[in-house]
């Protein structure tokens, strides 16, 4: 029986193209991805990054997209509508800040714990494996005297799972401070590649603006990745086993994942279309 292809809608301007098929074809669990390249004139622009908003817009309501790979938009409005978009459909986004710096020598996840968790150190695995590089886990606390022991229990007690399940081995660094993306840029090496998930997606959909992304965005220099995954269903394993189960068609080295059928459909007319074989 014939494969399906995942379906990929890549936003990015010349001169990214390539580093952004690469993420998206290392992310496509089947030996065949279906990219369509939404092609962004100028980030300078804000009308140009609203553009191909409008033309992804077009391509999810004429093709089933399991994945959207962006890079990161500056027109923060731009960013918020894409968010809102992929949270709708119930699409996985992925929005990549690259930067002119020095080959990436670690990937760091920054976390104050919780469910999203094990979403981002999945994607932190894939990432990782792409840039052979190692991963580190940046725990943050809000207070200056950092975690109480109870916290730091619970989060050893999660990640440990989760590293079980994945089979990886990590660096944890611990950092505190009232303000998030202070203390997490002061904690970054030259050449990290910082990558965080969307801690609130509501309020990503509704203010991007000033949001803990656009923070960081605003105070860290390095390479940045930022993980948008649809809401949870009732089910809590829904988050916990996403990289296994339940995200349809993306990459998991288990082998375990599980292909929901998509509906063929004409493609979205302005957006270019590449097959990728792995």
């Amino acid at each position: 029986m014939k494969t399906q292809r995942i379906q990929v809608a890549i936003v990015t301007a010349c001169g990214a193209e390539e580093e952004m098929f690469g993420y998206a074809k290392s992310l496509a669990t089947p030996r065949e991805a279906e990219l369509h390249h939404i092609f962004v004139p100028s980030f300078a622009v804000p009308e140009d990054e609203e553009m191909a908003v409008a033309e992804v817009r077009q391509l999810v309501t004429s093709k089933k997209i399991d994945l959207i790979a962006s890079e990161w938009l500056n027109n923060t409005r731009a960013m918020q509508d894409l968010i809102h978009l992929a949270q709708e459909r119930g699409v996985t986004a992925v929005f990549v800040r690259t930067m002119d710096a020095p080959k990436v020598g670690r990937i760091v996840i920054a976390t104050g714990g919780g469910p999203s968790l094990y979403e981002q150190m999945w994607l932190a695995r894939e990432v990782a494996a792409r840039n052979g590089a190692p991963v580190a886990i940046l725990h943050w606390t809000g207070t200056v005297n950092g975690p109480t022991a109870e916290e730091i229990a619970e989060n050893d007690r999660f990640e440990r799972m989760c590293l079980r399940l994945l089979g990886m081995e990590v660096e944890f660094v611990q950092c505190s401070g009232p303000n998030f993306s202070d203390a997490v840029g002061g904690s970054l090496r030259p050449d990290d590649l910082l990558l965080i998930g969307a801690t609130s997606p509501l309020r990503l959909v509704s203010d991007f603006a000033g949001s803990l992304p656009d923070q960081l965005a605003r105070t860290v220099q390095n390479p940045l990745i930022l993980l948008s995954s649809p809401p949870p269903g009732r089910i809590g394993l829904r988050r916990l086993l996403w990289g296994r189960m339940v995200k349809p068609r993306l990459r998991s080295h288990s082998n375990m994942g599980r292909a929901l059928p998509s509906l063929p459909q004409e493609g979205a007319r302005r957006s270019k279309e590449v097959v990728l074989s792995r």
